[in-house]
């Protein structure tokens, strides 16, 4: 339908309509997971947005399509595996937004930065930002920012050790976002608080967090962070077993699959990013099965795959597991 419409703008050649065709043509291909698909796009539009008047579209409808756009561009980026290029165009991007003096498209972008601090491991950056978000949010009545402004803050909280805040957080921003009825980054929430309950020692929960997840990507088809659900899910698997216990071997082989299934989605996909967090955990649990040699063949040539962002916690955390596998 995105697709449709993109070409009924294309006849009528009327920017304004052309923005809005490029947003919802963009929106489907990334929630749909089709990376490529949207950052062709992406890169289409905002070519556009260079040769036309900014400042308009934004009152036209609402919400300015080149943040829009450059805010998800940045989010394709570090899936695509390109870390630090994300964190300048999401930086760009905001500073973008702060000119053009437009306080939804600054709440859209920094929500966006926030999130993207929180994917490269910058628990307090991601706070400040989120809390930034919040006080912005308050201001202008965007209850919807204000709900993704506790999400991002309390799973920044639960990272610092400030679990019980964090996911008090977390649970009351998740309910204002789904009286609201917004699903389109659902699962990316749930994905963050599977993630805190996971911190805190509660497995179980989290399982049922990504069983709601799951349900999602399948009955909506919102396969954006897919195969991180399934990644989440393996590790849960494995934390889910009494103190002194180790998990059984059908536990570690369910767990086994769930790596292996989010390893050939993100592969499919060209996500970079979601296939390093699979290859990671999956030569974590071959090391520990005493498959050392197994474990250094299928982390090495993805973490090799990598030429920026090596300050980021998930390069650091591979090449940390790669220099115990070749010691």
């Amino acid at each position: 339908m995105a697709e449709e419409q993109l070409r009924l703008a294309e006849q009528i050649a009327e920017p304004s309509l052309l923005a809005e065709a490029r947003t919802a043509v963009v929106l489907a291909a990334a929630y749909h997971g089709d990376l490529a698909t949207a950052r062709a796009y992406l890169e289409q539009g905002m070519a556009l947005y260079g040769s036309s008047q900014p400042e308009a579209w934004g009152l036209t409808v609402g919400e300015d399509p080149g943040i829009t756009w450059w805010t998800h561009m940045a989010i394709v980026l570090w899936e695509l595996g390109s870390p630090a290029q994300a964190l300048q165009q999401a930086e760009q991007v905001h500073r973008l937004a702060e000119r053009l003096e437009h306080p939804f498209s600054v709440a859209y972008s920094l929500a966006r930065l926030a999130f993207l601090h929180l994917l490269r491991g910058e628990w307090r950056a991601a706070q400040e930002r989120a809390q930034a978000v919040s006080a912005l949010a308050t201001a202008q009545g965007f209850r919807l920012f204000q709900a993704y402004a506790m999400v991002l803050t309390g799973r920044a909280l639960a990272a610092q050790g400030e679990t019980a805040p964090g996911l008090a957080q977390m649970r009351q921003g998740l309910a204002d976002i789904q009286v609201s009825g917004q699903l389109a980054g659902m699962v990316g929430i749930l994905s963050l608080l599977a993630e805190a309950y996971a911190l805190d020692g509660q497995p179980e929960a989290g399982l049922k967090v990504l069983a709601a997840a799951l349900d999602l990507v399948h009955t909506r088809e919102l396969r954006m962070r897919e195969p991180e659900v399934h990644r989440l899910r393996g590790a849960l698997l494995l934390a889910q077993h009494s103190p002194g216990q180790t998990p059984t071997p059908a536990r570690v082989a369910e767990a086994e699959a769930c790596f292996e299934q989010a390893l050939e989605l993100a592969r499919q996909r060209e996500a970079r990013a979601w296939e390093l967090r699979a290859a990671t955990s999956l030569a974590r649990l071959r090391q520990q099965q005493g498959r050392r040699e197994a474990a250094r063949a299928l982390l090495a040539p993805v973490y090799g795959r990598f030429t920026e962002g090596f300050d980021t916690a998930d390069l650091k955390d591979a090449k940390a597991l790669l220099d115990e596998l070749r010691a």
